[in-house]
């Protein structure tokens, strides 16, 4: 599967611009419709067991869903809708696919459930004038995150959404921007992130009887992003006190830095199934790189040598045994590249 970004659009059309500028306009109004075409991939995300690749294409025109296999194949779309699709999430357990709908390309998102195979596609949000934006899911599949300013025009409250059920279960008032960063394994908690302001964010531990507990007590800009082990245990991004993004956790009611990498930043980061290993993605002078970190000894234990610089999304397969990554580079297109944990290799 191929992935085009806008900034190599961009620049191909000026180089492209500059090779035309002898040709008559009628020749270059040709290429340059030709190169509008030009279609881009992006928001994957894989299926519960690693086999399928759900992700939003533009190359029928309108940003639309589309699977794929992850080995490799011809792409099948799910949907045709006249407005672009901006964000999609397949649950971690099932067939279900979440997205995000932009009516006119505009302000006022909705989001939409659909089956792998196309089938019932419904709205889980209220319509109308409202903005909102898709989340994440719990790991049962059975709760989807979003936010919305529905009831409240100044912000985005975060709210739960039952599956099952077809009901929101849990609404949480923000004074601005917020969002649910993660659900607990036993979906008993959550970790709310709310804005303060741009470059300062909180996050909140939040129960199900909406008690919440400030997990990142500062003072100044910080940015911090969390996710819960299986175990029940906090670890997050985390710029506090310093300028680079590091991977640490709450411990004692505090956060500690477990690892950093010199002028790195942490990107992302996620906990395989069974919260024994964490894959950390660094950002390093723009390029990506991956290291394991084993929650055992809480410490890095490699630092993989990816065949690519840029990596998008990663995850671990449903027996822990490989991860899987998006990655290209300026000489490989975007693909699905496997790491084998037992051999230690990365193939396509």
């Amino acid at each position: 599967m191929k992935i085009i970004s806008k900034l190599s659009v961009f620049a191909l059309l000026v180089i492209s611009l500059n090779s035309f500028s002898k040709e008559s306009s009628e020749q270059l109004a040709t290429k340059v419709e030709a190169m509008a075409k030009v279609g881009g991939s992006y928001s994957a995300s894989f299926s519960p067991d690693g086999q399928e690749i759900a992700f939003i294409s533009n190359i029928s025109g309108s940003p639309q869903l589309w699977i794929i296999p992850s080995m490799g194949g011809w792409p099948i779309q799910l949907t045709n809708f006249n407005d672009p699709i901006s964000g999609a999430t397949w649950s971690p357990k099932g067939q279900k696919i979440a997205f995000q709908l932009a009516p006119g390309g505009g302000m006022n998102s909705q989001v939409y459930l659909i089956n792998a195979d196309g089938s019932e596609l419904e709205q889980i949000t209220s319509g109308g004038k409202t903005n909102n934006w898709v989340g994440i899911w719990s790991d049962d599949g059975g709760l989807l995150s979003y936010s919305s300013n529905q009831n409240n025009p100044n912000g985005m409250d975060s709210y739960l959404y039952n599956v099952n059920t077809k009901s929101t279960v849990l609404s949480i008032k923000n004074q601005g921007i917020g969002y649910i960063d993660d659900i607990s394994h036993n979906n008993e908690q959550i970790i709310l992130g709310r804005m303060a302001n741009r470059g300062d964010n909180n996050l909140y531990l939040v129960d199900k009887e909406l008690n919440e507990t400030l997990l990142t007590k500062h003072s100044g800009p910080g940015r911090f992003f969390g996710q819960f082990t299986s175990s029940g245990e906090i670890y997050m991004g985390t710029n506090l006190d310093r300028d680079k993004t590091a991977f640490g956790k709450i411990h004692a009611g505090e956060i500690k830095v477990l690892s950093e990498y010199g002028e790195a930043e942490l990107q992302d980061f996620t906990f395989n199934h069974s919260a024994s290993l964490a894959l950390l993605n660094w950002n390093v002078a723009g390029k990506n790189e991956i290291s394991i970190f084993d929650v055992k000894s809480q410490k890095v234990t490699k630092t993989l040598e990816m065949p690519v610089e840029l990596v998008g999304g990663f995850d671990f397969s449903a027996d822990d045994s490989s991860a899987l990554f998006i990655g290209s580079g300026s000489t490989e297109p975007a693909n699905v590249w496997r790491y084998e944990f037992a051999t230690n290799d990365i193939k396509k």
